[in-house]
């Protein structure tokens, strides 16, 4: 036999279908559940604060076949199709002509193809932070036509940047000039190449070349024998090397060479320096230039821990003496008095 499940009652008010729950009727209500005040207001819902985060923007230089760089500003952090489609708005060419596409890395030009094809890489680009903690990443178009150089409303880079851009004439012109220096200043033309090879050995070569080419004008200027005018130490530096890099890498890291004697003389490819392994402690191919950075670094660090160790041990050396001097004069005041 069941037992019933509790107190149940037929006539349980709780079950009543006549409660009306506070309506006032049961039938032919309209509102079905949405009357206002049934569910919160929209301006009474409580959001998270939407307010953004402004982001960090760099610099994103780009060479021509003829001229440059110029450049723009872009978050950093930007992958290479997004870059290239900004600099597409600002200088329509590079996508007309479907100009082929390079991206620099520790000082190398990375082929990306053209520029149709570039723009579907999804890959980082090796945006560089320099010491004033500047962002920036460097690309290159070549095979651009100076016949095509922008008209007014293209858009602009850093000041009059496209619209200055040299003529096919003055491009000549300037080539002529580069022939002139190098002839005058017995440049070789091994170092004026513009390779594509990652060789710390001949891009200090180029470093060294670059300062005896700046050394033997100014000497020719005062012995009066400088025929050329005015030539700016870019325009010698171009010969050799990008600006961008010579500025980059070339001065921040060739003057600390000097310091070490061993890499020094392996930079200089003499016949009495170290082997690569000894150097850089692995034999590769080539080294870039953050390894050079990064060997330059260990060997600072290194030499000032010396430099202070030997400092402690002078400074204990320095203190031992002064003790052993005072304990002399204090046996010489005994034996006075015995």
């Amino acid at each position: 036999m069941f037992e019933p499940l509790g107190d149940y009652r037929d006539d349980d008010d709780s079950t009543n279908p006549d409660d009306l729950q506070g309506a006032s009727r049961t039938t032919g209500g309209i509102f079905r559940g949405k009357a206002v005040g049934n569910v919160p207001a929209f301006a009474d819902m409580e959001f998270e604060s939407t307010q953004t985060i402004p982001q960090t923007k760099g610099r994103v230089f780009l060479h021509m076949s003829d001229s440059g760089p110029y450049s723009m500003s872009h978050p950093v952090g930007s992958k290479l199709g997004p870059v290239l489609n900004g600099l597409a708005k600002l200088y329509s060419p590079i996508k007309r002509q479907n100009a082929r596409i390079s991206v620099q890395e520790d000082g190398i030009w990375t082929l990306k193809g053209r520029y149709s094809n570039a723009l579907r890489i999804t890959e980082d680009l090796p945006w560089v932070k320099d010491d004033q903690g500047l962002w920036s990443v460097t690309l290159q178009a070549e095979d651009l036509q100076a016949e095509s150089s922008p008209k007014e409303g293209d858009g602009g880079f850093l000041p009059s940047g496209i619209l200055a851009r040299p003529s096919r004439v003055s491009a000549q012109t300037s080539t002529a000039l580069q022939e002139q220096l190098r002839v005058i200043l017995n440049i070789p033309e091994s170092l004026t190449t513009r390779g594509r090879g990652n060789d710390l050995r001949l891009a200090y070569a180029k470093y060294k070349g670059v300062l005896k080419a700046r050394t033997d004008m100014q000497q020719m200027k005062v012995d009066g024998t400088w025929t050329l005018g005015n030539v700016s130490t870019d325009t010698l530096i171009e010969m050799f090397v990008s600006k961008t890099v010579w500025y980059t890498y070339y001065t921040k890291l060739f003057p600390r060479v000097a310091k070490w004697l061993d890499l020094l003389k392996w930079m200089d490819n003499e016949p009495d320096a170290k082997s690569s392994y000894d150097i850089w402690g692995s034999e590769k191919a080539s080294y870039s230039f953050q390894e050079l950075k990064e060997l330059l670094n260990w060997l600072d660090t290194r030499a000032n821990k010396k430099r202070e160790k030997r400092k402690n041990r002078d400074s204990e050396e320095s203190g031992s003496s002064a003790k052993k001097q005072k304990l002399a004069k204090s046996n010489d005041v005994v034996d006075v008095f015995m």
